[in-house]
């Protein structure tokens, strides 16, 4: 009963157990990665496969925890992002049983981080754009904040009013 696509990969690294919930993130059904251990390597985008497979081999050899971010592409070629968490099972002797995964779909977030890097660099170009604008006026000008001290002057506002530059 949970939106996270939930799943167990034993020890032999196929899965053991893997949720419905696959099918809305991912667009195979558990069947499919039940039959098919490696599909879940095959799903990942490219670029994300050599950070996938680094996380994939410390969490075995150390038979540790891990975290990691990734894209998928799905049947129809939509790309959706992953945030994917292991904890490593071990039985009561402290023999190692595999590990449980959980995958959540990231999409909107990362895409609202994104946008929000976009917005950032747009309005940094602009703030520099402006600041070049100002410096390279042959008159004097000047911006003052509410309380009427000067933060930005160009030379020719310095020459004019004595306003120290930077």
């Amino acid at each position: 009963n949970t939106y996270d696509w939930e799943f167990w990969i034993g020890p032999d690294e196929t899965f053991r157990y893997c949720s419905p919930s696959c099918l809305p993130l991912t667009g195979h059904a558990a069947e499919e990665f039940l039959a098919h251990p490696n599909l879940l390597r095959e799903i990942i985008h490219p670029d994300d496969l050599a950070a996938y497979d680094d996380h994939e081999c410390r969490v075995a050899v150390t038979q540790s925890d891990g975290e990691l971010e990734f894209r998928i592409v799905r049947p129809d070629g939509e790309v959706r992002w992953v945030g994917h968490t292991c904890i490593a099972i071990f039985d009561a002797a402290g023999q190692p049983l595999g590990r449980r995964g959980s995958c959540r779909d990231i999409t909107p977030r990362r895409e609202a981080e994104a946008q929000r890097a976009a917005a950032h660099e747009a309005l940094q170009d602009s703030e520099a754009r402006y600041r070049l604008l100002i410096e390279n006026q042959g008159e004097g000008v000047g911006v003052v904040d509410p309380d009427e001290r000067f933060v930005l002057a160009n030379p020719a506002a310095d020459a004019i009013f004595g306003v120290p530059q930077g």
